[in-house]
């Protein structure tokens, strides 16, 4: 997990440098990579958090697990999408822009290019500080999963204790 984690730390790293100019190809690569990052994190931190879960309290836990995952990526996802808009203030006139540029009068058009210019450094700076903020949260999680069980050696499960119970009436008859 911890090597998954350092994968994701780096990807973010990469991300954050994406420019304008840099090309899909790259980018592609940096995306695969990521979902490889992702696949080395996610199935192992669920067994993590589930190895010393009783088998008889499994089916509670198992939900808890999702859900809590589910409500922390949506929190993850909207505070990332801040941080994205607030970096683009390009604001479009009424109506929108036509989708054919080349319609407009010679000055409109350069004003709704330039505009659009501006929208897309806009758009890579919001990027930029989004992937910086993810990229501080992936240091975190990597420098956590130091103390995940597991780490470095094999894991060892705590011993389990079996007390006898002795059987009631109603199971007797």
């Amino acid at each position: 997990m911890v090597a998954g984690f350092l994968l994701l730390a780096f990807n973010t790293y990469q991300l954050a440098q994406v420019t304008l100019e840099t090309s899909l190809t790259y980018i592609t690569v940096l995306v695969v990579l990521r979902g490889i990052g992702i696949a080395l994190v996610v199935q192992n931190a669920q067994v993590a958090a589930l190895t010393d879960v009783p088998p008889n309290r499994l089916t509670r836990a198992t939900p808890l697990y999702s859900t809590t995952q589910q409500t922390l990526q949506a929190i993850g996802v909207a505070l990332l999408a801040t941080i994205l808009s607030t970096a683009v203030t390009v604001t479009l006139p009424r109506g929108g822009v036509p989708a054919n540029l080349s319609r407009l009068p010679a000055p409109a058009r350069e004003a709704a290019l330039a505009g659009l210019h501006t929208f897309q450094g806009q758009y890579i700076t919001g990027l930029q500080h989004a992937y910086v903020a993810a990229f501080i949260v992936s240091i975190v999680a990597t420098l956590l999963a130091l103390f995940l069980p597991g780490w470095p050696g094999a894991y060892r499960r705590r011993k389990e204790t079996t007390t006898a119970v002795a059987p009631s009436a109603d199971v007797l008859r």
